[in-house]
């Protein structure tokens, strides 16, 4: 673009008997336009380990600027912190965000100054279902023996607890009782 050039213009007048020429003095450099941002939306679900996608449209300014996403999370709506890292247009949902809203902030930048502008917030992070992966016991089955129960890897957010029932069967694979 012209931004910062100079600009002056030569006109020219032509006859079958010549031509001559003048030139106009040179303007001030041509100044840029500040960026401005009309919007970003975010697309995705507010669940823990989801994807969110910002998107910044109507972004202009001359020189073109630069334009840069940040992720922030509030607990009341009102007051908002930058997300550590987060500052790609895609954020996946940390277990850290439960309970939080989010929104995104686009930023365009350019030699004349720089614009934001923030969407709307997301509903508060839900959390995920409770998973366990196995359960076990260990120890000697013989009566007066203690035995241990384990369960295998867990998850879920926010993080679960596990509870143990104990259970007998005569036969092991039908009627079975709590303890």
């Amino acid at each position: 673009g012209d931004h910062g050039d100079r600009i002056r213009v030569v006109a020219t007048s032509s006859t079958t008997r010549g031509k001559t020429s003048a030139t106009s003095t040179a303007t001030e450099p041509v100044s840029g336009v500040a960026p401005s941002v009309a919007s970003v939306t975010v697309s995705g679900s507010a669940v823990t380990g989801q994807r969110l996608t910002a998107t910044a449209s109507g972004v202009s300014g001359a020189p073109a600027p630069t334009t840069a996403i940040r992720w922030q999370r509030s607990n009341d709506g009102a007051t908002w912190s930058d997300i550590a890292n987060a500052t790609a247009a895609d954020y996946t949902i940390a277990d850290s965000d439960y309970g939080y809203q989010l929104r995104a902030v686009a930023t365009a930048t350019n030699t004349e100054g720089r614009a934001e502008a923030t969407s709307t917030a997301t509903g508060a992070v839900a959390g995920t279902s409770a998973t366990i992966a196995s359960a076990s016991i260990s120890g000697t089955t013989t009566v007066g023996q203690t035995l241990t129960a384990s369960a295998g890897t867990t998850g879920g957010t926010p993080a679960p607890t596990v509870a143990y029932v104990w259970q007998r069967s005569s036969d092991g694979s039908t009627g079975w009782a709590d303890i």
